[in-house]
């Protein structure tokens, strides 16, 4: 896997990929989509570290829907359950927050969460009821609810409220009974509507797109990638601003896909036979490197952009040179490393998948294949976490 360089204007903040770089006032990410390959950890890692996480007959997780990792916490979100399940950072159970129910401290069915970092506070969102539901992540105490009458896809804690993230064009502001907009748009603590911070229209270039699927990180700082677009976003003064732009050269999605009066599915069923890169999603920001997913056709690749080295790696799939092993694409950031979960009912899925690579010999192939039946021996184990440690001097 080829990497490329660049020199960086002093005053300019660009970010570097595999061809030249036009000056601009925000970063550009250029990616080469046909250098994806795979890649392996130790081209750009230090260390990965291997996480087990305790099973009990109250940590049994099906599906590992969101993964946030915080201050020697790890918390799962288990959507399939709807219920939140909180380790140590050593992989032991400490407690799950299963309140099913229609009382005032139990949810009908959680939809997303997000951890409030200033208090460790973990927001549960109820997309039935519309209601945010605040547990403390330390104990699980609960401590509030409100709700929120709009319908919502994603949504981010601030000092301010909460930004709600919104692909529908259902919601109407009770206060006014005016239509929203279908976009971005800030409710104060209480759940009132405040103002839009990002409009969606069909047509305006200076908007979004009315088919979006939000991807957001939140880890200092609110970084937003709309699934059709090639842009992220930051959240600054009372707004979005541009901070990043993508480029996939050829492999670039045409405006016409962009601002389409085709739903989501459509739009993708119209994509899948072209080499356009149609969806952007796991975008993971750190202070020293911005991780994000995209898709071709059927097949989904992962670009590891590292600030200080000025480089971009392509990914196919990551290859643990360290425990070899075969590495699901990360799904949090904290603190300089990328988390992502393996399950161990995907040993045989992990070990096909080692015939595809052209980066190791047979050799080191059948040595991957020895650790991956030797780690996932116990197939009704709980999922692993892995910690990758990336490199950025």
């Amino acid at each position: 896997m080829k990497i490329c360089h660049t020199l960086v204007p002093i005053l300019l903040l660009l970010l570097i990929g595999c061809k030249n770089q036009n000056s601009n006032e925000y970063g550009k990410i250029v990616v080469d989509v046909s250098q994806a390959d795979y890649v392996l950890t130790e081209d750009f890692a230090s260390d990965v570290k291997l996480i087990p996480l305790e099973l009990t007959k109250s940590s049994a997780i099906s599906n590992v829907t969101q993964l946030i990792v915080f201050e020697g916490t790890i918390i799962v979100f288990d959507k399939f359950q709807s219920k939140i399940f909180i380790f140590n950072d050593s992989g032991k159970f400490q407690f799950a927050i299963d309140n099913k129910g229609q009382g005032p401290a139990e949810y009908s069915s959680a939809n997303s969460i997000r951890l409030y970092g200033k208090d460790h506070l973990i927001i549960i969102h109820d997309q039935i009821t519309g209601r945010f539901l605040i547990y403390n992540a330390v104990d699980g105490e609960f401590i509030r609810s409100l709700k929120v009458p709009y319908i919502i896809e994603d949504f981010v804690p601030t000092e301010d409220g909460f930004i709600l993230f919104s692909p529908f064009e259902q919601n109407i502001n009770p206060e006014t009974n005016r239509l929203i907009d279908y976009g971005v748009f800030l409710v104060d603590t209480d759940g009132h509507f405040k103002r839009h911070i990002l409009t969606i229209g069909a047509s305006d270039s200076q908007m979004l797109g009315p088919n979006f699927i939000q991807n957001v990180c939140v880890n200092n700082g609110i970084y937003f990638l709309p699934t059709f677009w090639d842009t992220i976003y930051v959240y600054g003064d009372r707004s979005f601003e541009v901070k990043y732009s993508i480029d996939f050269g050829k492999n670039s999605l045409p405006d016409k896909y962009r601002y389409s009066d085709y739903s989501v599915e459509e739009n993708l069923l119209r994509l899948l036979d072209t080499d356009f890169v149609h969806s952007k999603f796991n975008l993971l920001c750190e202070d020293e490197f911005i991780y994000f997913t995209y898709a071709i056709k059927y097949e989904g690749f992962g670009a590891l952009y590292i600030k200080s080295n000025q480089e971009v790696y392509c990914m196919k799939r990551i290859l643990d040179s360290f425990n070899k092993l075969l590495l699901t694409p990360p799904s949090a950031v904290f603190s300089g490393s990328l988390y992502g979960a393996l399950y161990p009912d995907q040993r045989d899925l992990f070990i096909q998948d080692l015939a595809h690579t052209n980066r190791l010999p047979q050799s080191q192939v059948d040595q991957y294949k020895d650790s991956i039946n030797e780690k996932f021996s116990d197939i009704d184990s709980n999922p692993i976490i892995y910690r990758l440690t990336v490199k950025t001097n």
